[in-house]
């Protein structure tokens, strides 16, 4: 009979200058290096050091107070901060370095937008520590968010970010769909509102209950991978 030979189990755990709880803690030297845990049982995989950038000089939180879709969001453009990155490796016990890597420019923002006050009149909320601005309105019902859309609709909107990537519109509702919308060029780079253009006729729609996304991608990294998720706003209404 044929006996396998068990699998050892594997852990797979962080290996940290900063660690929460449970990493293995990785020490500093008198001299200001990382001293690598050295071990049979340690096996070092994937990124051998990331940059936390919370810990670098802060970015002041963007107060969104009284901003409203369809103008500009303020400031107008939060600042980019640029950073050069080297990282040294030296043999334990050893009195010589070489470089392991360089990174001659890297861009930061960790801006956080506060107070993005969505569409008041119906079910928005204030929204607060988002990485950039997505505000999307109806103009026929900021007076009275209940009211049915009868022979109009204008789609406002809002978008902001100085690493703003694409911003879209569209609706889905009744049983034809989904509906787009034109944007205007952007006024400014990193900030883009308005009003929607209707890519099709509102009196040519079902009477029926319709629903406006609005999309905003950010052009964000940590590294890995893009972050955050596009941010998302919507807003309903009833076409009578």
């Amino acid at each position: 009979m044929f006996v396998p030979t068990p699998v050892p189990h594997l852990e797979f755990i962080d290996v940290a200058a900063n660690p929460n709880p449970g990493d293995i803690p990785a020490l500093f030297t008198p001299d200001g290096w990382i001293q690598v845990p050295q071990a049979s049982n340690i096996s070092l995989t994937n990124n051998m050091i990331n940059l936390d950038t919370t810990r670098l000089p802060s970015f002041p939180a963007a107060n969104e107070t009284g901003v409203e879709a369809s103008i500009a969001a303020s400031p107008l453009e939060p600042t980019d901060l640029y950073f050069g990155i080297r990282m040294r490796v030296r043999q334990q016990g050893s009195t010589t370095d070489s470089d392991g890597g360089t990174c001659a420019v890297v861009a930061i923002d960790n801006t956080l937008y506060n107070n993005i006050n969505r569409h008041p009149e119906w079910a928005g909320g204030v929204i607060s520590n988002q990485y950039g601005v997505a505000m999307l309105d109806i103009k026929e019902l900021q007076l009275a968010g209940c009211a049915g859309i009868t022979d109009s609709l204008t789609v406002l909107f809002t978008a902001s970010h100085p690493n703003l990537g694409g911003v879209n519109i569209t609706m889905t509702g009744g049983t034809g769909g989904p509906y787009g919308f034109t944007l205007p060029p952007p006024p400014h780079s990193g900030n883009w509102y308005g009003t929607a253009v209707n890519d099709f006729v509102l009196t040519d729609l079902e009477p029926c209950a319709y629903l406006v996304t609005l999309s905003v991608s950010l052009l964000l990294t940590t590294g890995d991978s893009d972050f955050p998720s596009p941010l998302i706003d919507q807003i309903a209404f009833c076409l009578t």
